[in-house]
């Protein structure tokens, strides 16, 4: 059903009636009088005093056009207003219906009583409902730092003022933000990230107002300084180790990651490098580059890997099983010893009785007697050189837009 619009008292035309000698006068208000395209609009005529007794009333619009007009209680209606405007005879009043853009203009009455007359207008403007407004950008996929953005909103009908918000905050003149002067379009200037919205944009006029859809931008950014991970997390790693590593950016779209140990690409691309069963020759600095194939941004971050392996026979370990063993066989030894001693010993005394004294040192040196030495100060394990604490040396470099073969040499192989 079609919604109407009625103005009451849009155009209040009072008739008042002086002295005999002031004459018949009306008044009516300054203001214009809108009216909606398909609505309804009345003028209401108040008679001072209420029984005075009108001879003739006419309706004109832009004092050309007849709307209507009667004489006593004959009344006529103007082409094209039969069935669309009524007059009130009580009241002298006059509506119009299922108004249209032609109906806008001045409408002036003219009444006579007794001889006097009296004639007072009133401008209506009819003003088409407004439509669901839109929201369109001069940039498809913004870039961070890169771009300015122009948002433009547009309705159907062209009387129409315009308000932006932020979400559920309205948008104003700020450094980087600046509106039109009718407020129609809204530019942003070095677009952030935090620029995504969403925006709506709030068009109204004197009859109707109505919300766009909501607007967000897709703002490309990044990547920004990437974070390393390794799990298990040690200072070094003993060969057959097996180790990951995580590469992460804020990025939009998702970065892309490559792998290099050394400043040499492993041709391993991806969030993660696993590595298993890892050997001395591994360790090194790794690098994980991160790319933005939008932006035509890159940045990196790096982690040295320490591997080490221990020398054979240097270092013993001393369980209490092996500790209680090395006791019980320096004690048997000793035992062992001693009795040699004393067989020889008891050997040379009974040469002597028998007067016969064997060549003992001769003896000794064509079988010496079995010894036990102590070694003192064994080499130690060689520890290598020191490694500092890895630490996360990180770089952020960006590329103009057109600077394509710089990027593209990066998908190859990075230098270190």
């Amino acid at each position: 059903m079609e919604q109407r619009i009625k103005a009451a008292v849009c155009a209040v035309l009072s008739v008042a009636l002086r002295s005999s000698c002031s004459g018949l006068s009306l008044t009516t208000p300054t203001s214009r009088i809108f009216g909606r395209v398909g609505g309804d609009v009345t003028f209401d005529v108040s008679p001072y005093p209420s029984n005075v007794v009108l001879q003739t009333v006419t309706w004109t619009l832009n004092n050309i056009n007849t709307v209507v007009s009667s004489v006593g209680s004959t009344v006529s209606y103007g082409v094209g207003y039969e069935g669309r405007a009524h007059l009130h005879t009580m009241t002298e009043s006059l509506s119009l219906f299922r108004l249209t853009l032609r109906d806008s203009g001045q409408y002036s009455v003219s009444i006579t009583t007794g001889g006097e007359s009296a004639s007072a207008s009133v401008t209506l403007q009819v003003l088409d409902p407004v439509s669901v407004p839109t929201i369109q950008s001069n940039v498809p996929n913004p870039v961070e730092f890169n771009d300015t953005v122009t948002l433009t909103c547009t309705a159907s009908v062209s009387d129409v003022s315009y308000r932006w918000f932020n979400g559920s905050s309205e948008v104003s003149d700020t450094q980087r933000i600046l509106l039109s002067a009718d407020s129609r379009t809204l530019t942003i200037s070095g677009v952030l990230r935090s620029d995504d919205g969403p925006f709506y944009c709030y068009v109204y006029n004197h009859v109707s107002n109505d919300t766009s859809s909501p607007f967000s931008l897709d703002v490309k950014y990044g990547p920004d300084l990437p974070t390393l991970s390794v799990r298990p997390n040690k200072p070094v790693y003993a060969p057959g180790s097996s180790l990951i590593l995580k590469c992460s950016a804020q990025s939009n779209p998702t970065a892309q990651y490559q792998w290099f140990l050394n400043g040499t690409s492993l041709n391993k691309r991806g969030q993660e490098l696993e590595i298993r069963n890892i050997q001395v020759d591994q360790a090194g600095n790794y690098t994980c580059w991160a790319f933005n194939d939008v932006t035509l941004r890159y940045a990196a971050v790096h982690r040295v890997i320490d591997v080490r392996a221990s020398s054979p026979g240097t270092v013993f370990i001393l369980t209490t099983e092996s500790l209680a063993g090395t006791i019980i066989g320096s004690f048997l030894g000793g035992v062992l010893v001693s009795v040699i001693a004393f067989l020889i010993g008891n050997s040379i005394r009974k040469g002597q009785l028998c007067g016969k004294v064997p060549d003992v040192k001769a003896d000794i040196n064509e079988h010496p007697p079995s010894t036990y030495e102590n070694v003192h100060n064994m080499k130690t394990m060689d520890k290598g050189p020191s490694v500092t604490s890895p630490s996360a040396d990180q770089h952020y470099m960006g590329l103009l837009p057109g600077k394509q073969s710089i990027y593209h040499s990066l998908q190859g192989q990075i230098p270190a």
